[in-house]
């Protein structure tokens, strides 16, 4: 959801519906664990660092953290900082160019936008969804799906049509113009039996 909340804030505005949401843009990091991949965010990696530095003032402590600070590859706090300031300022530039391009000090509000949307302790998780009405308050410009009902019937016959794609086939993305042009990826998973 973030990369589609990113892409949507490099436009004028954004149409959605009474179910539509969009979502945090925290970057998630994929940490190897003991207990297979995990995705993390990555401000959850900076402020659990962050935390066993403070603790860690008690050596008795260090047994308990040992395990957790094993997990971190070397760059990684550089890679989570750069993650970071990477989604906030692209999204930062982009809204200022273009959504909020003709609005009274776009880079102040671009960048309360930005900073809301990539900060994780607003949201705890990044599957967090926002509203219409959310996205509203926090200054993003909406356009609501259902005040147009020949585009909205449209907009859900496309949406329709992919879901039912997606749920009777491998196919996992889809990228169509106009010109009826497409790529399709599949997703074919092998059953081996035991």
């Amino acid at each position: 959801m973030s990369a589609a909340t990113m892409l949507a804030c490099a436009s004028d505005t954004i149409i959605m519906g009474k179910q539509s949401s969009i979502g945090p843009i925290d970057p998630q990091m994929i940490l190897h664990t003991s207990v297979g991949p995990q995705m993390v965010p990555a401000q959850a990696v900076l402020d659990q660092f962050e935390l066993g530095k403070k603790q860690l003032q008690d050596p008795t402590k260090l047994g308990a953290w040992l395990p957790i600070l094993g997990q971190y590859g070397p760059a990684l706090l550089v890679q989570c900082k750069n993650a970071l300031d990477l989604s906030k300022e692209l999204v930062c530039q982009w809204l200022a160019e273009y959504m909020l391009a003709k609005a009274d000090e776009p880079n102040q509000k671009a960048e309360y936008i930005a900073g809301y949307l990539s900060n994780h302790v607003n949201f705890k998780t990044h599957a967090r969804h926002i509203d219409k009405n959310r996205a509203r308050e926090i200054g993003l410009l909406i356009e609501d799906l259902e005040d147009d009902q020949e585009f909205q019937d449209l907009v859900l016959s496309a949406f329709h049509a992919m879901s039912h794609t997606f749920s009777a086939t491998s196919s996992v993305k889809i990228i169509e113009n106009h010109l009826g042009k497409a790529f399709i990826k599949h997703n074919n998973i092998t059953i081996v039996p035991q």
